[in-house]
């Protein structure tokens, strides 16, 4: 089993049950193959529905196999018909509660440093460094928890690379890790983190932003 992406699937959840009907179609008019189709399951494995789409002179049509019927919906549909397996996967790169991290540190090509958390507020552990915006510190935090791989890597698995991530808790115990291994010339570097299976390509612009926003933290 393969972990879902729980926000992801909720809004297409969300989408599906938020599409109108336009008009029915008439028996004879069926036959149309679907581009793309969704099913959806109960517990216990019991298919509920399977609702298949297509396009068609720039009318979206649906078939519901529950009701037996084609019919065509007044929306665009576009954003459902692309879907694919990995739009709708688990595809963070760290998993970790932000009251449960103490400790940040960051290594990118372009900047590293290390945040440390008292209570509810992040600073440098060298007071020397400066003092901490807290709202951007904030906002680092959140882009790390929705940092997402894009695919898979179709080289090498990540090597003994010097730039990486890591979240530690209050006991030393390290939340979650990723290494980060650059790939020159290459719009997609890899990383491979505890939490995430396997070594997999990230956007490198993902990782460059990241950068940005530790730098930042502090305060001007």
């Amino acid at each position: 089993t393969i972990a879902g992406d729980s926000v992801a699937v909720e809004a297409v959840l969300r989408r599906l049950r938020g599409l109108r009907v336009g008009s029915f179609m008439a028996d004879s008019t069926v036959g149309f193959t679907p581009a793309t189709t969704l099913t959806l399951w109960q517990a216990g494995d019991t298919q509920f529905a399977m609702v298949g789409f297509w396009r068609r002179e720039q009318r979206w049509f649906a078939y519901v196999d529950r009701y037996h019927r084609t019919v065509v919906i007044d929306d665009d549909v576009s954003d459902l018909a692309d879907l694919t397996f990995n739009d709708l996967r688990d595809r963070r790169v760290l998993t970790f509660a932000p009251e449960d991290a103490v400790r940040i540190t960051f290594t990118h090509p372009t900047v590293s440093g290390e945040l440390v958390r008292t209570g509810g507020n992040w600073s440098f552990p060298n007071p020397a460094m400066g003092r901490i915006d807290a709202r951007n510190a904030a906002e680092f935090v959140r882009a790390l928890r929705a940092l997402k791989w894009d695919g898979p890597a179709y080289a090498s698995a990540v090597n003994d690379s010097k730039f990486g991530i890591s979240i530690i808790g209050d006991d030393g115990r390290i939340l979650d890790e990723v290494t980060i291994e650059p790939r020159d010339g290459e719009p997609s570097w890899y990383v491979s983190s505890r939490s995430a299976t396997g070594t997999h390509a990230i956007d490198r612009a993902k990782l460059d932003h990241l950068a940005i926003l530790f730098q930042h933290v502090r305060t001007p």
